[in-house]
């Protein structure tokens, strides 16, 4: 706890300590202790003139005197309400040291004197002190007392070791364990209800072997990876800790933590460090994660924390130099990830026919380079729904009640951060179905402001449209356009292209016409309008038909609204240059 009040050389603050000398708040006949610290400058005291009116009032003669001089100590003591009780002490360098003698009348015949803190201590020696009198006349009662003080700093009188005030010195090393009590105190009480006179201490000393001391030493080294991060970035943070005694200490703990931007904090595990020999300096090194970071946060360093006991690691002579602090920013994930599906490779449109065994994929592009989807409880950003014909939506999860693998989850190689779903539902009932996949990154962003929803029609039986040619007329080349259902594509299909008189002058292969697919087809074959070696044909009308077969069979031909301009599945083009 701190016995004193601190007030800065500006206006306020000076104003501040004025309207307190000069009120009822210190009762007349109170002692006051004023004094500066470090470098004065009575030109910051022109704006506040009440200060030098409140200094006279307490006695005061020097302070704001004509050619008072800057930045050297002054010490005033003195009695509230008394101007003659005053003593005025001013230096003449900045190094002058004030050293204050002043006889203060008692106000009662009996008082207690302790001393400050001792210790940390690794061990105890012993205690000892010497008493004078300053008359010899009876009434004087002292005891001296030996407080052990714990790590929390409760103190404790210890069973024995209250004594008179007689000259002594006592072994300490059998008596009190530094493990339970690292911090001792003397206590004197003393009183003379006769002169007022009591026993005077002229000297008290405790001994002991000091703990060890490490420090957080930024000037010795320190880095810190940027102090604007993406969201998912690793950060970075090296930093010198030394021990700054002459004391080896054991292994060291290091604790690191955040405080994020919602004042939470989020601890870091780390492993204890080797120990750390007298004068010896550890490069301390730990990445952080940031993937739950955002806003404003700052990243603590304790060495020697405290641990489940309450008590520091290990004995040490001071903590306050054991802590560092930094504040960093996190520049957050707000980006929507791209969401794209397929089926069998291709992007279909709202009510186009696909295979009863569709291969869905489901793709997610995220920005974010750190946050990368390669973790398997990622498959959690992903929510696939499908409505069969004329039902609900159901969800689908990645293994079905037997265990079957019914989704694949693809995860992110690299920093293009692209994770996919393999999905392979097998749809038995024909009709239409409606596919909804809800989507989000690690940052919860989702993939747009609507779900990605399409409708889809599945047809089991395999069935082979019209097959139209298009431009019709052309004048260079021609692509064909038709619709296969059923889950696999035929083993056999041509296009025989003949005269009106029906002799045919162009067969097209099923390997000509390039890839084709359950769903709609448009050929990547061009037909150019030559025949069968290549020579150009003459304009006029041609027809065509479709041979389509699957394991011997020939498949059924699927009405498309296109069989009005097929006779016989004869169709018709016309090629005009």
């Amino acid at each position: 706890m701190e016995f004193y009040f601190i007030f800065r050389q500006n206006a306020s603050q000076l104003q501040a300590l004025a309207d307190l000398l000069q009120s009822n708040t210190i009762p007349d006949g109170h002692y006051v202790v004023l004094y500066s610290v470090n470098n004065v400058n009575y030109a910051s005291w022109e704006d506040t003139p009440d200060i030098y009116d409140a200094f006279a009032e307490l006695g005061a003669t020097q302070i704001g005197a004509e050619g008072a001089q800057n930045n050297v100590p002054f010490s005033l003591i003195t009695r509230k309400g008394d101007p003659t009780f005053a003593f005025e002490l001013y230096g003449s360098t900045s190094t002058d040291v004030l050293i204050n003698d002043v006889n203060i009348p008692a106000s009662g015949t009996a008082g207690v004197l302790s001393t400050r803190t001792v210790g940390p201590a690794s061990a105890w020696g012993s205690a000892s002190w010497q008493t004078s009198s300053p008359d010899e006349s009876p009434g004087d009662q002292t005891s001296i007392s030996i407080l052990g003080v714990d790590e929390q700093g409760v103190e404790t009188p210890l069973p024995g070791l209250t004594f008179d005030g007689t000259n002594n010195e006592i072994d300490l090393s059998g008596l009190i364990s530094a493990d339970e009590y690292p911090f001792l105190r003397l206590r004197a009480e003393l009183s003379d209800e006769v002169n007022a006179t009591p026993l005077q201490i002229d000297r008290w000393h405790v001994l002991h072997e000091k703990v060890p001391e490490a420090a957080v030493n930024p000037n010795a080294h320190f880095a810190f990876f940027s102090e604007s991060l993406q969201q998912g970035q690793d950060g970075y943070v090296s930093v010198a800790v030394q021990n700054i005694s002459d004391i080896d200490m054991d292994s060291l703990l290091v604790h690191y933590w955040i405080e994020d931007d919602a004042r939470n904090r989020l601890d870091i595990a780390y492993p204890r460090q080797d120990s750390l020999r007298a004068g010896e300096v550890l490069i301390d090194t730990l990445y952080f994660d940031t993937r739950q970071l955002s806003g404003r946060n700052v990243l603590w360093v304790e060495v020697n924390p405290r641990v489940e006991t309450g008590n520091y690691d290990q004995p040490e002579q001071a903590h306050f130099n054991n802590l560092l602090q930094v504040e960093f920013e996190v520049e957050g994930d707000s980006e929507n990830p791209l969401l794209d599906v397929t089926f069998d490779g291709i992007h279909i449109i709202n009510g186009e026919i696909v295979s009863p065994k569709p291969e869905i994929m489901v793709s997610l592009k995220d920005e974010n380079p750190f946050l990368i989807m390669d973790e398997p409880s990622d498959t959690a950003l992903f929510k696939i729904f499908v409505a069969p014909p004329g039902g609900d939506y159901e969800r689908q999860y990645f293994a079905s009640a037997l265990g079957m693998e019914t989704m694949q989850f693809i995860p992110a190689t690299d920093e293009k951060n692209r994770a996919k779903i393999l999905f392979t539902p097998q749809l038995g009932s024909d009709g239409d179905y409606k596919l909804l996949v809800q989507a989000a990154d690690k940052s919860g962003n989702q993939s747009a402001n609507i779900d990605y929803q399409i409708e889809f029609e599945v047809v089991n039986q395999s069935t082979i449209s019209e097959v139209l040619n298009y431009p019709n007329p052309f004048s260079t080349s021609t692509q064909f356009v038709f619709t296969l259902t059923g889950s696999e594509v035929p083993d056999q299909l041509k296009i025989q292209i003949m005269t009106v008189s029906g002799k045919v002058v162009r067969e097209i292969t099923q390997a000509e016409l390039g890839p084709i697919r359950i769903g709609r087809n448009f050929s990547q074959y061009r037909w150019d309008g030559r025949d069968e070696f290549g020579d150009r044909l003459a304009n006029g009308v041609y027809l065509y038909r479709v041979i389509a077969r699957l394991q011997g069979e020939d498949i059924t031909k699927r009405d498309n609204g296109a069989s009005q301009y097929f006779k016989e599945s004869f169709g018709k083009m016309v090629l005009f240059r």
